[in-house]
């Protein structure tokens, strides 16, 4: 088991961006040609309500999730925890459960009033045992 004290966390800067992109792909199908990551990290990092965490291990990225504040009228800062991905080899180690304690940490520090996320049918056990309940349907409409 990995203690909590050996796993380094920081945001993600452009030198992480190919072994997230790399990392990532594990819970999505689209891969960006490289010769758009300059530009994707460009208009990425301009953004103003987006972080996005490494989490490394002995120097090999072996997790990573983002969040996304939303300002609403009626009650606030909003959260979306998006991409959460563990590298396989790290799987079934609490680094998941790690990954998301960070993020939620982060939303409580900002003084959010809600954390919303998307997730498939198979990993609605492991975010529910994390504090989250199932909250309607999400759709997509892919471009």
């Amino acid at each position: 088991m990995i203690a909590l004290n050996e796993i380094l966390i920081r945001r993600v800067s452009k030198n992480d961006l190919p072994k997230v992109i790399d990392l990532l792909q594990e819970i999505s199908v689209y891969n960006p040609p490289k010769k758009k990551l300059e530009s994707i990290w460009e208009r990425y990092s301009n953004q103003q309500n987006i972080y996005g965490y490494c989490f490394f291990f002995n120097d090999k990225l072996i997790g990573y999730g983002s969040i996304n504040f939303e300002m609403k009228l009626k009650k606030g800062l909003m959260a979306y925890i998006e991409d959460v991905v563990v590298h396989k080899e790290f799987r079934n180690k609490k680094i998941g459960k790690l990954i998301v304690d960070y993020l939620i940490e982060v939303t409580d520090k900002e003084g959010c009033y809600k954390i919303k996320l998307d997730c498939s049918k198979n990993n609605i056990l492991f975010y529910e045992k994390l504090g989250f309940k199932v909250n309607g349907f999400s759709m997509v409409k892919s471009l």
